[in-house]
């Protein structure tokens, strides 16, 4: 059994909490390491004899059911962000170059496999949307320490997390609500379409109802 999960969509807030979230050697977020290989599961078990709160982040479809199944965790997480953001920044990293050659029409498959996955949970599940948590941090603040679970004021990713140094630069150590701002200003008409397309799949807009719609 891991203490948390924290699920999510591509490019939608994960890894920025699980940045957060991570302070061993009393809080440890393994970074979509698949926590069902035996490997893994006897890393978790070593820091859990320790008394280390163990979380897991996963944005792999496959890998989320997976760590349900056999992990067993205590509380879940769905991190949610508004899709037209998430369409633009999963672009964009596939323009800039994703380290594990990763194209936009992957992103496009990895975006609906996970929107799927994530509208399989039961809506009991516990949802943190990006932009609430962006732009006051005590939101996310408050729903930890309700876990049992302390965050940090700084943004702090290891050398072990591979692919993510970008996001300490982006976001300056620190997370704000300039982050919501990224896409105001006029984008590529590559980008447009792409946002437009995944924005006209059916699971999108399902997505889009359960967990972005204006309460």
């Amino acid at each position: 059994m891991i203490d948390l999960l924290i699920a999510g969509i591509i490019r939608s807030g994960t890894t920025a909490l699980a940045a957060l979230l991570h302070a061993p050697p009393k809080q440890v977020v393994l970074i979509e390491q698949r926590p069902f290989r035996e490997k893994v599961q006897r890393e978790i078990a070593t820091l859990q004899e320790a008394d280390t709160k163990v979380a897991c982040k996963e944005v792999n479809s496959f890998s989320i059911k997976k760590v349900v199944a056999c992990c067993c965790p205590l509380h879940t997480i769905l991190v949610v962000r508004d899709p037209y953001s998430i369409a633009m920044s999963a672009f964009d990293w596939s323009q800039r170059g994703h380290p594990s050659g990763m194209t936009a029409d992957d992103m496009q498959s990895w975006i609906l496999a996970g929107a799927e996955t994530l509208l399989e949970f039961p809506s009991t599940t516990l949802v943190l949307r990006y932009e609430e948590f962006a732009a006051k941090p005590t939101i996310a603040e408050e729903l930890f320490r309700d876990l049992g679970w302390d965050m940090q004021q700084e943004i702090h990713i290891g050398p072990e997390w591979r692919y993510r140094s970008d996001e300490v630069l982006r976001h300056r150590g620190r997370l704000s609500s300039a982050s919501l701002r990224r896409w105001e200003e006029k984008c590529s008409d590559a980008s447009q379409r792409f946002a437009n397309q995944l924005l006209s799949e059916s699971v999108i807009q399902q997505y889009t109802s359960r967990f972005c719609a204006k309460q």
